[in-house]
């Protein structure tokens, strides 16, 4: 039952058929794999939920490079304008941005 155990199948049972050391010693067996069994499952979800956490970031961060490189792109050409003369020059602020 123990090699079980330490291979990943927490679902196996000692048989409880005493009551003196050797039926404690598997009750309590039974009991560590139960707890095993459920922190797995919580280690588990907790690592799902951090990669999705990062999957996230990841693709807020790819969505902000990809406006920050449009917005500079956007503020070159309004400069070249403005470097030719062009006083007209007007730069629009798309997301809040702290363009003043």
């Amino acid at each position: 039952m123990a090699r079980k155990i330490a291979n990943g199948n927490y679902d196996v049972k000692a048989v409880v058929s005493t009551e003196d050391e050797i039926g404690d010693l598997a009750t309590q067996l039974n009991n560590m794999a139960s707890k095993i069994k459920t922190f797995y499952s919580e280690l588990l979800k907790e690592k799902d939920s951090v990669e999705q956490k990062v999957k996230n970031a990841i693709e807020e961060t790819e969505k902000q490079k990809v406006y920050l490189s449009d917005r500079i792109e956007e503020i070159l050409c309004e400069m070249e304008k403005f470097a030719s003369g062009d006083l007209s020059v007007h730069l629009i602020s798309a997301n809040d941005d702290d363009i003043r």
